[in-house]
């Protein structure tokens, strides 16, 4: 009975130390000349060549993943086959790709470089804040 209320306490104490949580989001003043706007495009371009490598990235990791899940896999049922024993866990036990990246469409690397680019153009980038989350303990 003790452990149950010092669980609930613990648990009771860490939600109320979740402060809000913030979404960033940014909108772009293009600048006023034609070389800066010409500029931009470059950024862009390189913004799509970096994401391009970055889902590159997090594909080859999830394949990885995969690959090895299905090795670790094989390598368990055939021994808990030659002990005699059950295979109780499935191939997605072995799966460990979570620290890929979780199909990001936007990555941040990615997202500050265009932005850094955007103002050397003589572009503005404004950031914004959105509350997402318990928002209501501020």
């Amino acid at each position: 009975m003790k452990a149950k209320l010092l669980i609930i306490a613990i648990i009771a104490l860490f939600l109320a130390g979740c402060g809000p949580m913030y979404d960033t989001y940014y909108t772009y003043q293009a600048p006023q000349s034609i070389q800066g706007r010409q500029c931009i495009i470059t950024c862009q371009q390189a913004r799509t060549v970096c994401r391009s490598a970055k889902m590159t990235e997090e594909n080859m990791c999830q394949s990885r993943a995969e690959q090895d899940a299905r090795f670790q896999y094989a390598e368990y049922r055939s021994h808990q086959r030659a002990i005699g024993k059950p295979v109780t866990k499935d191939l997605n036990y072995f799966y460990n790709g979570f620290g890929c990246g979780g199909g990001m469409t936007d990555f941040p690397g990615c997202t500050a470089n265009f932005n850094d680019c955007y103002t050397m153009c003589g572009g503005r980038v404004l950031v914004h804040k959105r509350c997402v989350a318990f928002c209501g303990k501020n």
